[in-house]
């Protein structure tokens, strides 16, 4: 049987049953029907609707109770965190009695490294100047990022520059020498890993990056 004409939408359904069921009513000689079968129909369709004011009701509670759920996760979020800096006060609440409780010992000086820059890149012009720009990857804007470069992929790595900016311009490079850039983050005393090198006028006269792996 063709069911092309029907409606996708459940309320368009519900509405084109109902309009079928009122013109069947009026014009069912024409139509070849008898009152016995528009009346099922009818009965099917009215079915359809309750079903569908159902889902509708079901799918507001459902809302509702994400909402509720939501809400109260928060409140007890917040009442977990009250309870945990009263037990991290305290100083008979040894690591032990912190394990058990499912919670975090916290070591004094305990100092958490910053991220290492990412997506760091090159580009230069013929007066001699590189200019450097990478992504903070999550570091605040204070942290401080050290530059190294060294030439030709030999000898050690030569410390550029420092700055609290993700980019930077290496004045005095030579144009055309291959040069490569790593930078690592740095908060207080505490250091990333390097960054990826990027390399500028590399061998094929491309500028490139490569990954650095963690010391």
């Amino acid at each position: 049987m063709d069911t092309d004409f029907l409606p996708n939408s459940d309320d368009e359904l519900v509405f084109w049953g109902l309009q079928f069921v009122t013109a069947a009513t009026a014009n069912f000689t024409a139509a070849g029907l008898n009152m016995t079968q528009i009346t099922d129909f009818n009965t099917v369709t009215t079915g359809f609707n309750d079903k569908v004011k159902t889902v509708d009701t079901k799918r507001e509670d459902y809302k509702s109770a994400v909402k509720a759920k939501d809400t109260q996760r928060k409140t007890m979020g917040n009442a977990a965190r009250e309870l945990n800096r009263i037990v991290q006060s305290k100083t008979t609440a040894t690591p032990e009695v912190k394990a058990k409780l499912g919670l975090k010992t916290r070591q004094k000086g305990e100092k958490t490294a910053p991220n290492p820059p990412k997506g760091l890149s090159v580009t230069g012009n013929s007066l001699g100047e590189n200019f450097l720009e990478w992504q903070r990857n999550g570091n605040t804007a204070t942290t401080t990022f050290e530059i190294f470069c060294r030439t030709n992929g030999m000898g050690e790595w030569v410390f550029l520059a420092s700055t609290n900016a993700v980019k930077h311009t290496h004045q005095g490079a030579t144009p055309g020498v291959q040069t490569e850039y790593r930078v690592r983050s740095r908060r207080r005393d505490v250091y990333s890993t390097f960054s990826e090198i990027a390399i500028i006028y590399a061998s094929n006269g491309a500028v490139t990056l490569t990954l650095q792996k963690a010391a």
